[in-house]
């Protein structure tokens, strides 16, 4: 019977870091029994897209009560 690959937190860890620096967001990851890591992204959101369309929005907000002196 063959051996059972470890995979260890920092296994993981570096999986999650590898693709967080590629700019793709980790929806799940998933260990199989064999070992192996299976990682599915997060489908429909950008990491940089929607934090800065957010902020955006966020300012865009404040600066209309601003002038109307709400």
């Amino acid at each position: 019977m063959p051996r059972v690959g470890t995979v260890r937190q920092r296994d993981l860890d570096r999986v999650i870091k590898s693709l967080s620096q590629a700019g793709q967001l980790v929806g799940r990851v998933e260990v199989r029994p064999t070992g192996e890591i299976i990682v599915f992204p997060a489908l429909g959101v950008s990491p940089v897209d929607s934090n800065v369309d957010d902020l955006d929005g966020w300012r865009a907000q404040r600066a209309d009560r601003q002038t109307k002196g709400t």
